[in-house]
């Protein structure tokens, strides 16, 4: 079965993500927009419209669901419908690493949006200790733009406070590149499970079309590593620009 979905659907997931917990933020809202635009979706007015309204509908629900089940259930039926459209498709590892995106971009991550995204990974079959890999590199990005911000407003002269500036955003570039590398891993993968198919899909230029796509749009969470736009990964509160940016 193959393993990706539409950049559309995957749209739709995260509005999943963002509806989890009943409360949809400012700040959700405008990082789902970012990497709208970075997937390259195309996000119409009549998309748009439909994102919103499906967020409003599920975050209603999910405030009347003591269970947890209408955001679950809705996501499942998303996740139902794989593609094999390399230009227009998103793998799982990316899918899940732009959910945890969403999920922590409102400084916290909540258990109903943890509860969903480790479901997620469950049945896109992405291994738990993957995933336990990509919270971490979050949790240690957000602990760096933390420090980060401590240092922004520091009175000490600028020579004493450079060396650890330096060293935190050495931080975030060196999680941005292993964040990279672990997307692009299950590209290799999907390669390799494409050849045990009885009539594999031709894909001469998947490796290549595929990295360069998760180049432009893996994005990475709160200020420093911040977000998923046109053409590169920004870590924009920072000023490290284009480390993830196609070469």
């Amino acid at each position: 079965m193959f393993r990706m979905i539409s950049k559309a659907n995957a749209i739709r997931v995260l509005s999943c993500v963002m509806a989890t917990d009943g409360v949809i933020s400012e700040e959700e809202k405008g990082k789902l927009a970012e990497i709208g635009d970075g997937l390259e979706v195309e996000m119409t007015d009549a998309f748009r419209e439909e994102i919103s309204d499906f967020c409003i509908l599920l975050a209603a629900k999910t405030n009347m669901d003591t269970e947890g089940t209408a955001v679950k259930d809705k996501l499942d039926k998303i996740l139902s419908e794989r593609t094999d459209d390399v230009e227009n498709g998103i793998m799982p590892r990316h899918l899940l690493w732009n959910m945890l995106v969403i999920a922590g971009i409102d400084g916290e991550y909540s258990d109903s949006e943890r509860v969903l995204i480790h479901h997620t990974a469950e049945v896109l079959g992405v291994e738990k200790n993957v995933l336990s890999e990509m919270e971490m590199m979050l949790k240690s990005a957000e602990a760096s733009e933390k420090e980060l911000d401590i240092l922004r407003v520091s009175t000490k002269p600028y020579v004493e406070v450079r060396p650890y500036v330096d060293e935190a955003e050495e931080r975030l570039k060196r999680i941005a590149e292993a964040a990279k590398a672990l997307i692009q891993d299950d590209v290799v993968r999907e390669i390799r499970d494409e050849g045990e198919r009885e009539e594999p899909v031709d894909r001469s230029n998947f490796f290549a079309d595929a990295g360069n796509k998760i180049s432009d749009t893996a994005s990475t969470v709160g200020g420093a590593v911040g977000g998923a736009v046109s053409g590169a990964a920004s870590w924009v509160s920072s000023g490290v620009t284009g480390l993830l940016k196609k070469k």
